[in-house]
């Protein structure tokens, strides 16, 4: 069986205090230990979990519960966890906003594109449009000096993104021939700055 998520444990090296062992009474004897365990993300450490710190006599080796002998505030800072158990949470982070890095270069390098092939265009361009539920295609069938005209989809879709579903095998021969809307060339620049205009492809 192929293990995504398992758990493991960090345990430090002691920490000396002053304290004095209550069961043999040697001085200075209760060492601090951290136990800690981490939720490893195929096997790269990622998420800590609760710390634990255990109280241990280094002479009589008995180990005592933080209600027998508690644990301050300054020997629970002085006992750090390491960094590494955060490696796949940073690691995480950082493809996160890589990728929201790429997926924003490429958006504006669509949008770029886009008004780019209204100001310029083709016979075959195909338009996506549409807003409140209701988004289509239209397809560039003649373009003249200050217009454009289309064919427009034989269907409509209620999102944005069930428009590649309009766009399957075939779906250039669903497109109406006796249905033809025009626009002026700042009309169509006019519907992409306001967002109805969502995107256009043109075939290389």
């Amino acid at each position: 069986m192929f293990i995504i998520f398992s758990a493991k444990s960090f345990v430090s090296n002691p920490l000396s205090t002053s304290i004095n062992c209550p069961n043999c009474g040697a001085k200075h004897s209760i060492e601090v230990i951290l136990r800690q365990e981490y939720v490893c993300f195929f096997w790269i450490p990622s998420v800590p979990q609760q710390k634990e710190f255990i109280p241990v006599c280094n002479n009589c080796a008995k180990v005592f519960s933080n209600k027998e002998i508690p644990v301050g505030k300054e020997i629970r800072d002085s006992i750090k966890s390491p960094r590494w158990m955060w490696t796949g949470t940073f690691v995480g982070i950082a493809l996160i906003f890589t990728l929201l890095g790429y997926i924003a270069i490429d958006n504006k390098n669509k949008e770029k594109a886009t008004k780019e092939y209204i100001t310029a265009p083709k016979v075959n361009d195909i338009y996506e449009y549409g807003a409140d539920k209701s988004y289509s295609l239209m397809k560039v069938m003649n373009v003249t000096d200050d217009s454009v005209y289309f064919y427009l989809h034989s269907h409509q879709t209620d999102s944005e993104y069930s428009l590649r579903q309009l766009k399957e095998d075939g779906y250039e021969n669903s497109f109406i021939d006796t249905l033809i809307y025009g626009f002026s060339k700042e009309e169509l620049l006019e519907q992409f700055n306001d967002k109805l205009i969502l995107n256009v492809e043109r075939k290389k």
